[in-house]
């Protein structure tokens, strides 16, 4: 995944860097801020992209070449065959659900660019919306773990909601008031 972030930021000429941390890992790099927006979209993407592709590959492997798949009834077969289907669950459904657009991940970064820094509050409340619905069906159905993540998402969606303060609105230009001659004799001294 974060590969396929790494090398779609060194088509632009980029120098990424990969950190991996407890949930994931973050592909950054200086020079992100000069790329478009479309371009942005596109490394945003990649992540999601090479995981597909990877889940792809070992699916039709193991479709297409059966005897790659050990069938005994031994503990090392048991766990070739539960490393193959978490290598297609991780990389295909997770990818999915890293395609949410909700921030930080992957599809909250595809929205935000998609909708333009003019449009930044937009995608935090669409970011907030959707990590807090998915919150709210992940409880009663004890996915307590996408609960905590995206709760988590959708409050940190709204604490930078909040650091852009409230919109302001276009001011209209003051009107301009015309002058009153008052008469010498009313003028207070």
């Amino acid at each position: 995944h974060e590969l396929g972030h790494a090398f779609a930021m060194m088509r632009y000429g980029l120098q990424p860097e990969i950190t991996l941390h407890f949930l994931g890992g973050l592909t950054s790099g200086p020079g992100m801020q000069r790329l478009g927006r479309l371009q942005r979209i596109f490394v945003s993407f990649a992540g999601p992209l090479a995981g597909f592709v990877l889940g792809g590959m070992v699916y039709g492997l193991t479709t297409y070449v059966p005897d790659v798949v050990p069938q005994g009834a031994d503990a090392a077969s048991a766990a070739i065959r539960f490393f193959i289907t978490m290598m297609m669950y991780v990389n295909i459904v997770w990818g999915l659900v890293n395609l949410l657009p909700v921030l930080p991940f992957d599809g909250g970064h595809i929205l935000e660019d998609a909708l333009g820094p003019k449009r930044q509050r937009a995608a935090l409340i669409v970011s907030m919306g959707v990590g807090g619905l998915i919150t709210l069906w992940a409880i009663p159905n004890q996915a307590y773990f996408i609960a905590i993540l995206f709760g988590l998402a959708a409050f940190q969606s709204y604490q930078r909601y909040r650091l852009l303060g409230t919109p302001q609105r276009p001011q209209a230009p003051p009107v301009p008031q015309p002058e009153i001659a008052v008469p010498p004799e009313i003028q207070v001294q």
